[in-house]
């Protein structure tokens, strides 16, 4: 039943004023890939030139780019690809000598991490109704029914390896490479793009000698962007993706900036100025200002951080609630927890959840990996009495954490709405004393019923 105030509220919420700043924000994403591309212009000319050979017969180099994330590897070759299909669809001349169609196909290595798994996703590729078990069969009973496929549909295949570093790909590439005049028939081809963020992965020893032999790979590194590059690029995308007009003037040279000194990271410069964008509509201004790329830096560094955390393992995001409980208790003079706090109330929760509870070394393992990843503060102090401990801080604001990793998990669920009451998206959330504090006796410590 609606309260009198709101029953006499009948305007649709769409629409009221809502500020427009955006015009497109799909040219936005990063798989977006621009009509022209700006920034790698001889990078684009050597994939070309190493792709042009199928133009008059022949088979395209196999490539392997290297460079840090956000450098333009996925986007350069995505371009490149998308030009040769749009000139094989127009063009119609006898000079022509491809006979057969081809596929583009991309596969993430970090999800499929298997030799078996990436063969069976080309086969859905090239023909979903195809059914075969994904595991149970020999390695080369795949191979042999990809080659099958291959020769039925009469099929050409761009291969893109995203990731390659995440999988063993030696047996892979080998079997790959050597395909055509071997395995499918004349005229086809399969062309490799291994694409990696370890700028040392052909000389580190991931690759077997015969392998690169076999593979014969053109190697491409992508530099950083450098701060005009990612300039270039913003105003490239912001004309499609923005209102006219709604971009101060320090937007994005601070953007720009911003992705510089992340080893030229375009990924990281894009999302900024999208996130500021909307910073600007929750403020209801029809501008976006500094302020509001400050504002959204913000928020992409926690939600960067909340995606790293969500990969950690169990144990972690326990001790990380023990650190936040603690962190809450603690007197308003004291700046910092020590180890032992937090080991006392780790061993609690754990008996609480009937989980093992691990060791001291390990759980100061377990600190020093949260406190590499920024999500702690935890220096190694040992001018005190009670010897080598750590003084522990919170790093990122713990709302954040609750609301987007603690609650995701039903046992830490579980003791936050025991602990913290069934509200656990308050704020500022009230804890009752019910667990360890450092200022009680040990022989006094409250566990939840």
């Amino acid at each position: 039943m609606a309260s009198k105030g709101e029953k006499g509220n009948k305007t649709n919420i769409f629409k009221q004023d809502i500020p427009m700043i955006f015009k497109n924000l799909e040219v936005m994403s990063p798989q977006y890939v621009p009509d022209t591309l700006v920034a790698r212009d001889n990078v684009i000319t050597e994939v070309r030139n190493a792709l042009s050979p199928i133009l008059i017969g022949g088979y395209p180099r196999h490539l392997v780019f290297q460079g840090k994330s956000g450098t333009g590897k996925t986007v350069v070759i995505n371009y490149v690809v998308n030009q040769l299909l749009e000139y094989l669809k127009e063009e119609t001349t006898d000079d022509r000598k491809i006979n057969s169609d081809i596929l583009y196909v991309e596969i993430n290595c970090e999800e499929r991490n298997t030799t078996i798994r990436v063969i069976y996703d080309i086969i859905q590729k090239i023909d979903d109704t195809i059914e075969i078990p994904v595991v149970g069969m020999a390695t080369s009973w795949y191979f042999d029914r990809l080659w099958d496929v291959i020769n039925t549909h009469h099929v050409s295949l761009f291969i893109i390896l995203d990731e390659i570093d995440k999988m063993d790909a030696n047996n892979l590439l080998y079997n790959l490479s050597r395909a055509q005049n071997r395995k499918i028939d004349k005229g086809l081809f399969i062309g490799i793009v291994a694409i990696t963020n370890n700028t040392r992965y052909l000389t580190e020893g991931r690759i077997d000698a015969r392998v690169l032999s076999s593979l014969n790979p053109l190697s491409i590194v992508f530099s950083p962007y450098d701060a005009d590059m990612l300039r270039e690029i913003l105003e490239q995308r912001a004309v499609d993706a923005f209102v006219p007009g709604v971009l101060d003037d320090l937007v994005i040279p601070l953007c720009a900036a911003r992705g510089a000194n992340e080893h030229g990271d375009a990924r990281l410069s894009l999302s900024l100025l999208e996130t500021a964008g909307h910073v600007a509509i929750q403020h209801n201004v029809k501008k976006v200002l500094e302020e509001h790329v400050k504002e959204a830096e913000k928020k992409n560094e926690v939600n960067a951080m909340i995606d790293v955390l969500k990969k950690q393992p169990f144990q972690s995001k326990l001790l990380l609630l023990c650190v936040i409980y603690q962190w809450q208790l603690r007197e308003p003079e004291e700046n910092y927890l020590r180890t032992g706090d937090v080991y006392e109330q780790y061993k609690l929760f754990s008996m609480e959840l009937e989980k093992e509870v691990l060791g001291p070394t390990r759980i100061s393992g377990l600190l020093s990996e949260l406190d590499y990843l920024n999500v702690i503060d935890a220096p190694v102090d040992s001018s005190g009495e009670r010897g080598r401990t750590r003084k522990i801080m919170i790093s990122i604001p713990v709302r954040e954490i609750i609301e987007n990793i603690i609650v995701d998990d039903d046992l830490l669920r579980d003791i936050v709405e025991k602990v913290w009451g069934k509200t656990i998206t308050d704020n500022p959330i009230k804890i009752p004393n019910l667990y360890y504090s450092p200022k009680k006796k040990r022989g006094k410590q409250t566990h939840i019923h």
